[in-house]
C-alpha cells in the first residue's frame, strides 16, 4: 500500500516527538595512572561517538564517561585490557533526567498555565514568552535585539539592559552548549535581578553598566535537548551522516589548533571552517558592534565550578594574565562567601583542558576584550549529576554566580580595567 504524503508526514512527526531515554546508561569514572592509559582513552574518544565524555582527560582527576547499555561489555573489556581502574558513579542516567523533566516539575499558576520561575528548568518557548513580558513591562530599561536566525528559523535574541547612555558594557552568552540548561537559567536570573533586586551593590552596578545578554545562543540544540535528546550538545546542522557543530569550537581564533575535532560525529567537532554555523555568525556580527565598549565578556557553561580565561590553545600566559587572575579570584571569593562553593580560577588550558575556537578566547584575541571568561557553573567537578543539575540547586547557583559577577566588575574597576 502506498502511503499518502500527509500520512507520511504525520508518522515522521510522531517519530521525532518521541524523547530519547537513558534507561540503564551508566556513568563510569576512570582513574588514569599513566600515559599509556591516557593515550588509549584519547583514541577511544576520537574514534567513536558511542561514549559521552563528561569530563576532560586527566591524570590527576577522575575521567567520567557515559556508556549506553549495548556498549557496557565492550567498554569494560577496554578498561580491563588497559588495566584502568574505575567505578560506576551512576547506575541509571534516566533517573537524573527524570528529576529535570519540565513536564514533571513545571509549576502551574492560577490559570493552569506554566509559571516562569527558577525552581525548575524552562523551555525555549517559556523563556521567550517571559523575555517578551519583561521587555514590555520595562521599556525604559530593556531592549530586545534580534541578532540572527538559527538554522531552523528560531530568533537569536540579545536582551540589552541599560539605565542610561555611554556606559561600559558586560556581554553574557548562555546555552551555546544545548544540554547545559543551568546556563540559560543563570542568564534569565541575571536579567530579573537587574530589574528587581534591591541589593545596593547590584543597583549601583545596574546604574552604571550596560548588559547585553544572550539567554539561549543555540536555540535549535536547546529545543532538541528538551524535546528529543536531553544530553545533546551541538548545533543541528548536518555534516555528512552526522549532525551538529560544537559552536564553542567554531570561532576564528586559533581554530582547530587544540581541544577540537575534525570528526563531524564528535561532540567537539569544530565545523568545516570557522563560523560555519548561523548561530556563531550571529554572535560574531553583533559582538563586533559593541566590542569597543565591552569590558567584561562572560560565556556561561556547566559544569564543574571553574572560572576560566584565555589562553585555551596553549599553556603560555597571555599578556593580561595577572589582571585576568586578579578579577577571576575576586569573583571566586565572592562565590565562596555566598554559599561556600569553591571555584577554580585559571587559564582553561592549565586548569581544565586545552581548547580552541571558543568565544572568550575569540573576544580576547580578536576584539581585545581584556577581561574574558568562561563560567563553568554547578554541579561541582566530579559530581554524579554532571550536566543534570538538580532543580533545587538552580537558585543557589544563580545567586552565587551573580555575586561573583558583581565582585569581578568591582575588582576590574579597582585595577583600572573597567574604564
Amino acid at each position: 500500500m502506498k502511503l499518502q504524503p500527509v500520512i507520511v508526514l504525520l508518522l515522521a512527526a510522531s517519530c521525532f516527538a518521541v524523547k530519547s531515554r537513558y534507561d540503564n546508561y551508566k556513568l563510569y569514572s576512570m582513574q588514569l595512572q599513566n600515559e599509556e592509559q591516557a593515550k588509549a582513552v584519547v583514541e577511544l574518544e576520537q574514534n567513536t561517538d558511542s561514549y559521552d565524555f563528561w569530563s576532560a582527560l586527566s591524570l590527576v582527576r577522575d575521567v567520567d564517561v557515559m556508556v549506553p547499555p549495548h556498549k557496557l561489555a565492550e567498554f569494560e573489556d577496554f578498561l580491563n585490557r588497559f588495566n584502568i581502574q574505575f567505578h560506576i558513579k551512576v547506575e541509571n542516567i534516566q533517573k537524573l533526567v527524570d528529576q529535570q523533566d519540565p513536564e514533571l516539575t513545571a509549576h502551574k499558576n492560577a490559570e493552569g498555565t506554566n509559571a516562569f520561575d527558577w525552581t525548575f528548568f524552562n523551555t525555549f518557548a517559556e523563556i521567550n514568552s517571559w523575555l517578551d513580558s519583561r521587555v514590555a513591562a520595562y521599556p525604559n530599561l530593556l531592549t530586545n535585539i534580534n541578532i540572527g536566525t538559527s538554522l531552523q528559523g528560531r530568533q537569536i535574541r540579545v536582551i540589552r539592559y541599560s539605565s542610561g547612555p555611554n556606559h561600559p558594557a558586560v556581554f553574557i552568552e548562555a546555552n551555546f552548549h544545548a544540554r547545559e540548561w543551568a546556563s540559560s537559567a543563570t542568564a534569565t536570573w541575571i536579567i530579573n535581578e537587574l530589574l528587581t533586586s534591591t541589593d545596593q551593590q547590584l543597583r549601583a552596578l545596574a546604574n552604571t553598566v550596560d548588559f547585553y545578554i544572550v539567554p539561549v545562543a543555540n536555540p535549535d540544540g536547546f529545543v532538541f535537548s528538551h524535546e528529543s535528546t536531553r544530553l545533546w550538545r551541538k548545533t543541528r546542522q548536518s555534516w555528512g551522516s552526522c549532525i551538529g557543530t560544537d559552536p564553542n569550537r567554531n570561532f576564528d581564533f586559533f581554530w582547530m589548533s587544540a581541544g577540537a575535532s575534525n570528526n563531524p560525529c564528535s561532540d567537539t567537532y569544530a565545523g568545516p571552517n570557522p563560523f560555519s554555523e548561523p548561530e556563531t555568525r550571529a554572535i560574531r556580527d553583533f559582538y563586533g558592534t559593541i566590542a569597543s565598549r565591552t569590558r567584561l565578556f562572560l560565556s556561561i557553561h556547566s559544569f564543574g565550578q571553574y572560572l576560566l580565561f584565555p589562553l585555551g590553545h596553549t599553556t603560555a600566559q597571555s599578556n593580561n594574565h595577572a589582571n585576568l587572575l586578579s578579577v577571576g579570584n575576586a569573583g571566586a571569593a565572592a562565590i565562596r562567601e555566598t554559599a561556600g562553593a569553591d571555584y577554580l580560577v585559571g587559564s582553561s588550558s592549565v586548569v581544565l583542558y586545552a581548547t580552541s575556537g571558543s568565544t572568550p578566547d575569540w573576544a580576547f584575541g580578536v576584539h581585545n576584550t581584556r577581561l574574558s571568561y568562561t563560567f563553568e557553573v554547578r554541579p561541582i567537578r566530579g559530581s554524579s549529576n554532571g550536566f543534570l543539575l538538580p532543580p533545587n540547586q538552580i537558585i543557589p547557583n544563580n545567586r552565587e554566580v551573580l555575586n561573583g559577577i558583581v565582585a569581578m566588575v568591582a575588582q576590574a574597576r579597582a585595577i583600572g580595567q573597567f574604564e
